[in-house]
């Protein structure tokens, strides 16, 4: 494995961050052109196969090449003390919505939004124990966009709306370019009803009020207008809930919701309890980013392969940082990570074990 220490640190000494997925893609690509029979061998008695997987990578930067991982921490967010009377008040109110206006499952939704980082930003890397100045390209880098997840209790799941920082629609993927080497995935994303938007904040990419109601409007209340039409209950009352982050509870918000969808029940997860009561940010986060990861992953493979295949110093390997670039990459993670989730046994196993977590046995 001499080959792939000597080409690591060689990209290293490049100040090219690297993350453990970089270095995992970077050591497949590797092996792939310079040993790929390696991927076949047997490894002990079980029959398994080599992967190159993140806990073998993670040794290998470890033991092989002296390296740890730099990276600043903070303390997660902590439960209230009052967390199981807010659960099960929550679970109570929601139980009395259902009951009054007979609410089906297929007009019970969640939403929550999640960030997802572009290729991983340059702020962290692998680098020898002890080291004292950290270089990386890129540092200044922190571009990220925002995904809309949104899911019901029937088991079903909408389609996304993604933000990105920008003013204009250049800011977005080109996904009407017919040339486009995603046009498979640019042509799904359409399929599926994603909804590709520009926050018109420079350099937020967080939802506003304006992307708020641009969601409203494009994607739940058409989700909820066409299961009404199923039911042939026009005027069925539906419930939609969402945590309690300010722009969802502020006051505008509350009051357009109220005059353009007043048959839309808006209802909150208490504050603090989003990581043990939100069935979207509970079990369809988790997945719907390894799903974009591997994704990911595959490009850096892919990127790796194409670079050594020409001959080219593995000095010289820059990952794909441009904007641009990964803004168009982004279109099959996504649609990857909505195939990965879109599965109704995953998504009634998340609603089924969010209202068990919140609620007693006999509200079920």
């Amino acid at each position: 494995m001499e080959f792939v220490i000597t080409q690591l640190k060689a990209i290293r000494e490049a100040s090219v961050p690297l993350d453990l997925t970089n270095i995992r893609g970077l050591m497949i690509g590797i092996l792939e052109v310079q040993v790929p029979e390696i991927f076949a061998q047997r490894l002990g008695n079980d029959g398994r196969t080599f992967r190159c997987s993140e806990a073998f990578v993670g040794r290998f930067v470890k033991r092989q090449l002296g390296w740890s991982k730099w990276k600043g921490t903070q303390a997660g967010q902590k439960l209230p003390t009052d967390a199981p009377d807010q659960m099960k008040n929550h679970a109570f109110r929601l139980a009395v919505d259902i009951r009054d206006h007979s609410i089906p499952a297929c007009c019970s939704a969640n939403g929550d939004q999640t960030g997802y980082t572009y290729g991983q930003p340059g702020v962290s890397t692998y680098d020898p124990i002890g080291t004292n100045q950290v270089t990386i390209v890129g540092k200044e880098d922190k571009r990220a966009f925002t995904i809309m997840a949104g899911i019901s209790m029937s088991g079903e799941v909408l389609p996304f709306q993604i933000m990105y920082a920008g003013m204009t629609s250049t800011s977005l993927p080109d996904i009407n370019n017919p040339g486009s080497e995603f046009k498979v995935m640019n042509d799904e994303a359409k399929r599926l009803g994603f909804r590709f938007e520009f926050t018109r904040t420079p350099g937020k990419h967080w939802s506003n009020i304006n992307t708020m109601k641009s969601y409203v409007r494009n994607v739940l209340s058409v989700y909820f207008n066409e299961k009404q039409t199923l039911l042939e209950r026009k005027d069925q009352v539906c419930l939609w809930t969402i945590d309690c982050w300010s722009v969802h509870r502020s006051q505008e918000f509350r009051d357009w919701m109220r005059d353009n969808y007043p048959w839309i029940l808006l209802r909150y997860v208490p504050g603090g309890c989003t990581g043990v009561l939100q069935p979207c940010d509970v079990g369809i986060q988790r997945i719907l980013k390894h799903a974009m990861k591997k994704t990911a992953l595959s490009h850096i493979v892919k990127e790796t392969v194409a670079h050594l295949d020409n001959n080219k110093n593995p000095g010289t390997i820059l990952l794909a940082k441009t904007i641009g670039i990964l803004r168009n990459r982004s279109v099959e993670w996504l649609v990857n990570g909505y195939n990965a989730i879109n599965k109704p046994e995953i998504v009634k196993k998340v609603r089924v074990s969010h209202l068990h977590t919140c609620a007693p046995v006999n509200l079920l």
